[in-house]
């Protein structure tokens, strides 16, 4: 029996581009870390395991919410 493990963003797969830009790991046991968070990064991740016997499973959304802090201006 194989596998594909697979992640999404808001129901998007996430592309080869964004891992090689290395602010996004994943790791084997299906943790997957942002650093350098941006606005972008704002919305829901699941990890969905494709079974090649055509069984689909989904985890659980992980909401990520991203607060950026206004710049003050000064005069």
């Amino acid at each position: 029996c194989s596998f594909v493990l697979i992640r999404l963003k808001d129901d998007v797969f996430l592309s080869e581009t964004i891992f090689s830009e290395g602010r996004i790991r994943t790791f084997s046991d299906g943790v997957l870390t942002i650093h350098q968070i941006q606005p972008s990064d704002h919305g829901s991740y699941v990890c969905m395991i494709s079974i090649s016997n055509g069984t689909s499973i989904r985890s659980k959304p992980a909401i990520i919410t991203v607060k950026c802090k206004g710049k003050a201006s000064s005069r």
